[in-house]
């Protein structure tokens, strides 16, 4: 799929960078760093934001944020404290947030987390009749689950309508990290038009957030200062990598 005229799911996995600060002027300094850094996409945790349970507030520094970030893909995710997250939202409020951020065609894609609702096919229908694509989003901060039980959830979202799958676990050992790899080389064979985000946490899973392209996730997160998960790389080093990757992969 393209978004802004960036290609994501061929080629170099796009490398994403969060923004994660707590209030309004510091997350405007955020994304203008960002931007001068010449990242390809935004996350805004906005479950990071002081204000987020103020939907207006956020509306507000929503439409801040679009006059700086120009073709940047933007990904507007509040994550919950269940998935690793700050927000601790009742289901109602959480739809309702989502909900207005997509209103405002000001996010490229919204992250919905897989497991939050009881009707996830119906709320990502919802977000989606906006314009906006949404990655459906699962995340384990305990295991990893087997291989056929990541391929399921994998299907299940793409069931539910989701524009990209994500699931990131927390691997024990070197062998889950390599499950997770294997899961995921699965499901783009059988589903190659279909882009999915693949990621082991922490250091044991540190390759999955380089190894993409081979693989077949389609982005990855790096930090520019602060991190929003564990095991997450330095934007550069991160960037670096990717490119030798992907000039190994185009060698004959």
């Amino acid at each position: 799929m393209t978004i802004k005229g960036i290609n994501i799911g061929e080629g170099e996995p796009i490398i994403c960078v969060a923004v994660c600060e707590a209030d309004e002027a510091s997350v405007i300094a955020k994304v203008r760093e960002l931007c001068d850094a010449g990242v390809l996409a935004i996350e805004w945790r906005v479950d990071f934001y002081e204000h987020y349970s103020r939907p207006d507030l956020v509306v507000m520094l929503l439409n801040e944020i679009k006059a700086m970030i120009g073709d940047i893909c933007f990904i507007f995710t509040c994550r919950t404290v269940p998935e690793g997250g700050k927000g601790d939202p009742t289901k109602e409020f959480y739809m309702a947030l989502l909900m207005e951020a997509a209103k405002t065609r000001i996010p490229d894609f919204i992250d919905v987390e897989a497991d939050r609702l009881d009707d996830t096919k119906d709320f990502i229908s919802k977000i989606k009749e906006t314009g906006r694509s949404v990655i459906s989003s699962h995340h384990d901060f305990y295991k990893t689950p087997g291989t056929a039980d990541i391929i399921s959830r994998i299907y299940d979202m793409y069931d539910d309508g989701a524009d990209i799958a994500k699931i990131a676990v927390m691997p024990k050992s070197f062998s889950d990290t390599a499950r997770v790899m294997d899961a995921t080389m699965i499901v783009k064979e059988a589903r190659p038009d279909r882009p999915l985000i693949m990621i082991a946490m922490g250091r044991l899973g540190a390759i999955t957030r380089l190894v993409g392209e081979a693989c077949g996730s389609c982005l990855t997160f790096a930090t520019i200062g602060e991190g929003s998960a564990p095991g997450q790389m330095k934007y550069e080093n991160v960037k670096k990598a990717i490119a030798a990757i992907h000039t190994c992969l185009e060698e004959e």
